[in-house]
């Protein structure tokens, strides 16, 4: 391919033609037709293999400013809220597993070691007396 390096005399004659033409084109107030907007943003998406976007239309520039900085602030808000729900929400319980942990486990040791101490007690009791039986037997002429 190669590029051009000099404009033909009709070719330098057509530039103020097209000059207002573009002029006209960028500075036009005039609707937009929009389903032939779609259609050329979405042949542009096509030609670079990219997923088209969500195509929305403003009013004028400032509205479309307005609704950007209103979506930001909406969904930044909505990530702050939803992160101190979900750190409030967390929060709440892990305070109620631990209470019902802890009070799960405190009376299962309270209904367990009354039961393991009788346990315990008796069988201190055997040996004390066994030892005690022996220490008189061996104290005795």
């Amino acid at each position: 391919m190669s590029l051009i390096e000099k404009l033909t005399p009709e070719q330098e004659a057509l530039i103020p033609v097209y000059r207002q033409k573009w002029r006209a084109i960028a500075f036009s107030t005039e609707r937009l037709d929009k389903d032939k907007a779609v259609e050329a943003i979405k042949s542009g998406y096509i030609a670079i293999r990219k997923q088209q976007p969500k195509i929305i239309f403003c009013e004028s520039p400032y509205a479309g400013l307005k609704l950007v900085i209103q979506k930001q602030l909406k969904q930044r808000l909505n990530t702050e809220f939803y992160n101190q729900l979900l750190y409030q929400f967390t929060n709440e319980l892990y305070g109620q597993l631990t209470y019902q942990l802890d009070s799960q486990v405190i009376s299962q040791i309270l209904t367990v070691v009354p039961s393991t101490l009788n346990i315990l007690e008796d069988i201190l009791r055997v040996e004390l007396k066994i030892k005690l039986q022996q220490e008189t037997n061996l104290r005795s002429p």
